[in-house]
């Protein structure tokens, strides 16, 4: 578990330009807004394999009250090549398209190697996008193979 806590901190360090974490000592959860929490616990029912589920779990990501949360769930599906290949496609509709896209990219950098390498032409076009938010996330997983 202490593990698991050390890489939601590595997470949100990573990500600390888009906000300001709270302490860790701070209770992150009364940061939720009552309507988003429907919003956030109906997407974790659906699941991951509905897109408009992870598009609000990737989006869920970049708020200090959910990343733990939706961090913990999309690692436990690690192992399915669906979710990284949905993954991929919601991180190449670029930046036009809000949060999920760059928060995709993000999550597609904690795949272990050996998953990531299936995809390496997949990662190596994303490392070349003018868009740092997909660019830097590629090029640190491309790192890994």
């Amino acid at each position: 578990m202490a593990k698991e806590k050390r890489n939601s901190k590595r997470w949100r360090d990573k990500l600390s330009s888009f906000f300001i974490p709270a302490p860790p000592e701070v209770d992150n959860t009364k940061y939720r807004d009552a309507d988003y929490n429907e919003v956030f616990q109906h997407a974790l029912t659906k699941g991951y394999l509905d897109p408009s589920a992870l598009r609000e779990l990737l989006i869920a990501t970049t708020s200090v009250a959910y990343i733990d949360e939706a961090m913990d769930y999309l690692r436990e599906h690690y192992n399915d090549p669906r979710l990284l290949s949905m993954l991929f496609d919601i991180a190449t509709e670029g930046e036009d398209m809000g949060d999920a896209p760059w928060a995709a990219a993000n999550v597609i950098e904690e795949f272990p190697p050996e998953m990531l390498k299936l995809h390496e032409s997949q990662l190596e076009a994303l490392s070349k996008e003018q868009w740092d938010y997909l660019n830097v996330p590629a090029r640190r997983a491309l790192a890994k193979l």
